[in-house]
C-alpha cells in the first residue's frame, strides 16, 4: 500500500547526483548503483528492456541528472529511484579529487613503468595484505595451494575506513623491513587485495601515503583491488595489477603442470641434442683414432733403444758392485778380530824375540820349546778378556739405556706431553691457554687445546 502510494504521489522524479557502486549490468541485465551528493544517497535501478534504450551509459562517478519515479523495496524497507533516463551533468567531485590526485603523482615519477620490478618467477614466500576474515584470503590461498604450493604470511589489515590506507601502507614497509633469514622471513612477493567495491569503499586505496610506501616497496607488489572494471591509484604505482585477488594468485605463482612440462621437454630437447653431439663427436674419434699410428710402430725405436740403455747400465752396475766389494773385503779385512790378534801376536813375537836375545841359551831353548803355551797365557788371552769385558760393559749400557727410555717408561701408562713444536713440557705453568699441544703415547698421538 506505502508501494503503491509513493509511486502515485511522485509518479515523474528529477535527480541530479554522482554515480557511484556501478558494476555494470547483473546476469539478469537490470543495473543496480547509487546517486549521491554530499547530503544524501539514494539507490537506483535500471530494468533490463530500460537499459537497451539509454542512449548515455551510467559510470562511476559520472554527474548525472536522472528521469524516472521514486518507488520502495519492501525486502529492505529502502527508497530506490527507477531510472527512465539519464543526462550526463558533469564530473563528480570524488573523480575530480582523483584526477587532480592522479595527474599530481604522475608529474611526480610515481608511476613510471621503467621503475616497475619483475616479479620473481617461483616465490618461495607470498606476503599478503588483507582482511583476515573476508573471502578474499581464502580465494588467494586456495589458488596459491591449487597451482604451485608456497608459504604464505598474511598482514592482517583493514581494507575500508579511515585508518585502513596507513594501516596498509604499514603492512608494505613492514614486510620490507622483515629478515630473509629472520623468525619471521621476508616474501619475495607482496600482494595488496581486497573485494570489489564503490568508489567510497576502495578510496583507501588512492591515498597517497599508500601510494607512497608501494612506490618506496623494495619488494615486487601486485595490487588485486575490487572488481575487473574497478581502479584505483595503487594499480598505477603496483608493479603488477590484478582485475582480481585470485587473478593475483595465479600472477605470482606458475601452475606446477605446466612447469612439469616445461621440464619434461626441455629434458626430452636436452637428451635428443646430446645424443647428436655425442654421435658426432663419436664419428669425429673415430677417424681421429684411425690416423693416428700403432703404438707399436711409434715406440718400437724407443723400446730398442731403451733395452740397449738397459742392458748397458745393468752390466755396468754390476761391474761396479763386484769391484766395490772386492775393495771392500780386501779393506775390512785388517779390521777381522783374528786379524787384529795375529798382528798383536806378531808385535809381541817380535819383541819376545829381541829380549830373547839377551837371555842364557838354556832359558832361550826353554821358551822355544813353550813358544805356544806362553804366547796364548800371556797376548791372546789378555787380548780376548778385554774384548770380552768390552763387549758386557756395552750390553749393560745398552740394557740400562732401555731402562732410562722414556718408550719403557710408557710401557707402564705413562704419556709424553710436547709442544707444537716437539718439544717435551715439564711444567703445567709451561701450557698456554688456547694453544695447541701434544700428548704422545706408545701407540700414538693426539693434540689437544688447553681451554683453563
Amino acid at each position: 500500500m506505502l508501494k503503491k502510494k509513493v509511486e502515485n504521489i511522485f509518479p515523474h522524479v528529477r535527480v541530479r547526483g554522482e554515480i557511484s557502486g556501478y558494476r555494470g549490468p547483473h546476469t539478469s541485465g537490470h543495473s543496480y548503483f547509487s546517486l549521491k551528493d554530499d547530503k544524501a544517497k539514494i539507490e537506483v535501478v535500471i530494468w533490463r528492456n530500460m537499459m537497451k534504450k539509454l542512449q548515455d551509459l551510467p559510470e562511476n562517478g559520472m554527474e548525472t541528472i536522472v528521469f524516472g519515479k521514486i518507488s520502495t523495496y519492501p525486502y529492505s524497507s529502502k527508497y530506490q529511484l527507477i531510472i527512465e533516463s539519464i543526462k550526463p551533468a558533469g564530473v563528480g567531485k570524488l573523480m575530480l579529487l582523483l584526477e587532480e590526485r592522479r595527474q599530481k603523482l604522475q608529474a611526480q615519477g610515481l608511476f613510471d613503468h621503467t621503475r616497475k620490478k619483475k616479479l620473481p618467477k617461483i616465490p618461495e614466500i607470498i606476503g599478503v595484505v588483507s582482511s583476515p576474515s573476508g573471502a578474499v584470503i581464502h580465494d588467494i590461498v586456495h589458488r596459491i595451494s591449487h597451482r604451485f604450493s608456497s608459504h604464505i604470511l598474511l598482514w592482517p589489515a583493514r581494507v575500508q575506513g579511515e585508518t585502513s590506507s596507513s594501516e596498509i601502507a604499514k603492512a608494505v614497509s613492514g614486510f620490507n623491513n622483515l629478515s630473509k633469514k629472520g623468525k619471521i622471513p621476508r616474501p619475495d612477493i607482496i600482494i595488496i587485495a581486497r573485494g570489489g567495491g564503490s568508489l567510497e569503499d576502495l578510496w583507501s586505496f588512492n591515498e597517497e601515503i599508500l601510494i607512497r610506501a608501494v612506490y618506496e616497496s623494495n619488494l615486487p607488489v601486485i595490487s588485486a583491488v575490487g572488481h575487473e572494471t574497478d581502479w584505483t591509484l595503487i594499480d598505477h604505482v603496483a608493479d603488477k595489477r590484478a582485475a582480481t585477488p585470485t587473478a593475483a594468485a595465479e600472477l605470482a605463482v606458475p601452475l606446477k603442470t605446466e612447469l612439469e612440462n616445461i621440464i619434461s621437454s626441455l629434458t626430452t630437447r636436452m637428451k635428443y641434442a646430446l645424443s647428436r653431439i655425442l654421435y658426432f663427436l663419436s664419428q669425429k674419434l673415430e677417424i681421429t683414432k684411425r690416423n693416428i699410428p700403432q703404438k707399436n710402430q711409434l715406440l718400437s725405436l724407443a723400446y730398442r733403444r731403451y733395452d740397449e740403455a738397459t742392458l748397458r747400465v745393468s752390466q755396468t752396475f754390476i761391474k761396479k758392485i763386484r769391484y766395490s766389494k772386492n775393495d771392500f773385503y780386501e779393506f775390512s779385512k785388517q779390521f777381522f778380530i783374528d786379524s787384529l790378534i795375529s798382528r798383536c801376536l806378531q808385535d809381541k813375537n817380535y819383541n819376545l824375540l829381541v829380549a830373547a836375545q839377551s837371555l842364557p841359551p838354556l832359558i832361550l831353548i826353554h821358551l822355544k820349546q813353550n813358544y805356544h803355551h806362553f804366547s796364548q797365557a800371556l797376548i791372546r788371552q789378555p787380548l780376548l778378556t778385554i774384548i770380552s769385558n768390552k763387549k758386557k760393559r756395552f750390553e749393560d749400557v745398552k740394557h740400562l739405556l732401555k731402562i732410562l727410555s722414556f718408550q719403557t717408561i710408557m710401557q707402564r701408562g705413562f704419556a709424553l706431553i710436547l709442544s707444537s713444536n716437539k718439544k717435551p713440557i715439564k711444567k703445567a705453568s709451561d701450557i698456554i691457554r688456547g694453544e695447541p699441544f701434544i700428548i704422545k703415547f706408545l701407540d700414538g698421538e693426539i693434540q689437544v687445546i688447553s681451554k683453563s
